[in-house]
């Protein structure tokens, strides 16, 4: 094995350590605040490698078009909002028939 496949492999599992290591503490972290299990975590990470993905692949295309694209992250992520609002506003109002 040369020294650059060694460097490789070695910065390679540290990248994927790192991400399982945040996937894990915003997992922990929601759990604390609200005592529920967030399975939408994995969703979350999955919108955010597609943009990231997508980011590097602009950083890649013509100057004409990154401006398109980055407009597209952008509307695509405004349209989202509105419903992950709504969700965590649910979540945290309370309930009819709770006692507050």
């Amino acid at each position: 094995m040369t020294t650059a496949a060694l460097v490789h492999v070695v910065v390679s599992g540290l990248a994927t350590g790192s991400i399982y290591a945040l996937m894990a503490l915003s997992l922990v972290i929601v759990y604390n605040a609200t005592r529920t299990l967030n399975f939408a975590q994995g969703e979350m990470l999955m919108i955010s490698t597609f943009v990231g993905w997508t980011a590097l692949q602009v950083r890649r295309a013509p100057l004409v078009y990154r401006p398109l694209i980055f407009g597209a992250i952008l509307v695509t992520s405004m349209l989202f909002m509105p419903g992950g609002i709504a969700s965590a506003l649910r979540k945290l109002s309370p309930r009819q028939g709770d006692d507050a």
